[in-house]
């Protein structure tokens, strides 16, 4: 019976480890990375991240642009080749697959994914294009030094004159 089990164990191991590799990307830590980010086609928005070591599209089903990617629907994406995938819709409803197909711009990051027939474009956050975000005072670093001096010991007396009105 032990020795039963035992092989049952080790096929549904060798069975998880292939189905687990299905799915790895064949350019991880290159291309692969280069090709995360968010893409749009008008309101459509889709997020490319990674997951476990394999990626994941994310469709944005939050119609409100300030509830961004609130509710959305996790697909998971097999590479074929180089900027060649498949899209996997698995569910309940079927199974389906669609081409995906990247398309990048001259320093190899995603700046196009074609999904089936659907283009989206990639949007590029601020870090992405070297833009540091930036603080701009209102006052002089002197100035500020001084309004906290002055809240400081404006709070110190409210303290104590509480504490005084507590001991009355």
């Amino acid at each position: 019976m032990k020795v039963w089990k035992r092989g049952i164990l080790m096929l549904l191991f060798a069975i998880s480890v292939l189905l687990g590799t299905s799915l790895q990307p064949v350019y991880a830590g290159t291309v692969f990375d280069q090709l995360l980010g968010m893409y749009s086609n008008g309101s459509e928005r889709i997020l490319i991240r990674e997951s476990n070591g394999c990626m994941e599209l994310l469709y944005n089903t939050e119609p409100d642009q300030d509830k961004m990617f609130l509710r959305y629907s996790g697909f998971p994406v097999q590479a074929i080749s180089k900027n060649t995938y498949k899209l996997l819709n698995y569910g309940p409803s079927g199974r389906k697959s669609s081409p995906m197909r990247f398309e990048t711009d001259k320093n190899g990051r995603g700046a196009y994914v074609f999904i089936g027939s659907k283009q989206f474009k990639r949007n590029l956050f601020d870090a992405e294009s070297g833009i540091t975000f930036k603080i701009k005072p209102l006052m002089s670093a002197e100035d500020l030094e001084n309004a906290l001096y002055l809240r400081n010991l404006l709070w110190k007396k409210a303290i104590l004159s509480s504490q005084t009105l507590w001991n009355l």
